[in-house]
């Protein structure tokens, strides 16, 4: 192992302590590929006092000694240009862990934070997000604002097998359901989350983020935002009878399509958040087990009162 480790591990407290103090200040995009994320973190990117990385897995263990010039390195070898959420500049030195860029970059920016969307990348990527991901951010990112995106399955399992063709529709189907179970412990236990419906994404909603935030729209801030009837990943029965192969594929979708019409019904579209009559806790909890069911078995039914 690194020698690096255990001076990581000595200042663990200090860090844990200084980030929950100020974690109010940092922003963060979560939600299953292809349901906005990208939308919204271009839309950041154009805000001159908000700073996101893009997709840097910080709360992965391999996020260790070297995280800026790692970061870097991945986005040019992608053929990235050198531009703001795709390049760390120098104001971070290029071996510093994560914190010490986090901490560079709000020396020079009101809001700082980063866009996780998670994909089908394979058992032991879920494995690390499942040990690492809530852990991580109750410990730094207490007070952290969240933007928990969400598209209905249909679409998001279409669009997902167009950007990452050749799985199987349940592979498409266990990352829609894990990704909303990883929106669910954060809705539940992290006080300043909201979600982020895709087929209500609009400037007006966009700008009331920014407002929220305290911080000024971008001025083409309207541009990133594509009608549902123009979006290259529109979904129709036939294009998604391509990818739901048969009956027992198309129950399960129509499981997970009461299962988001159930989150609909209890959050409101606009603000992102629970509606009055609902108890934040017992709904994500009730309703993270309810998803558990769907995604062990294809014969669970999803009843929730």
């Amino acid at each position: 192992m690194p020698s690096t480790l255990p001076k990581q591990s000595a200042i663990a407290p200090l860090i844990s302590s200084a980030f929950a103090e100020r974690s109010k200040e940092y922003l963060f995009i979560v939600g299953c590929a292809r349901s906005g994320t990208s939308v919204i973190f271009n839309y950041f990117s154009e805000c001159d006092d908000v700073f996101l990385l893009n997709e840097d897995n910080a709360f992965f263990p391999s996020s260790g000694h070297g995280f800026c010039r790692r970061y870097n390195k991945q986005w040019e070898s992608m053929g990235k240009v050198r531009s703001k959420g795709y390049f760390i500049p120098e104001i971070c030195k290029s071996d510093d862990y994560w914190f010490d860029v986090y901490i560079g970059l709000k020396n020079y920016y009101g809001i700082v934070g980063s866009k996780l969307a998670f994909g089908p990348h394979g058992e032991e990527y879920w494995r690390d997000i499942d040990l690492y991901f809530p852990e991580f951010f109750s410990k730094y990112f207490i007070g952290a604002h969240f933007l928990l995106t969400s598209r209905s399955p249909s679409e998001a399992i279409y669009s997902m097998s167009k950007l990452f063709p050749g799985h199987a529709f349940g592979t498409y189907k266990n990352v829609w359901i894990k990704s909303l179970q990883m929106q669910l412990m954060v809705f539940g236990s992290l006080p300043r989350s909201r979600f982020v419906f895709h087929d209500s994404l609009s400037f007006e909603l966009l700008e009331s983020i920014t407002r929220d935030l305290g911080i000024a729209h971008p001025e083409k801030g309207n541009s990133f935002l594509t009608s549902r009837e123009n979006c290259l990943s529109y979904v129709n029965e036939e294009s998604l009878s391509l990818v739901t192969a048969d009956l027992g594929e198309q129950q399960e979708l129509a499981q997970l399509e009461r299962a988001f019409a159930f989150l609909r019904k209890d959050v409101d579209s606009f603000s992102g958040r629970a509606k009055p009559e609902v108890h934040r806790q017992e709904f994500t909890r009730a309703f993270w087990f309810e998803l558990e069911k769907i995604r062990a078995t294809r014969d669970a039914m999803f009843e929730l009162a």
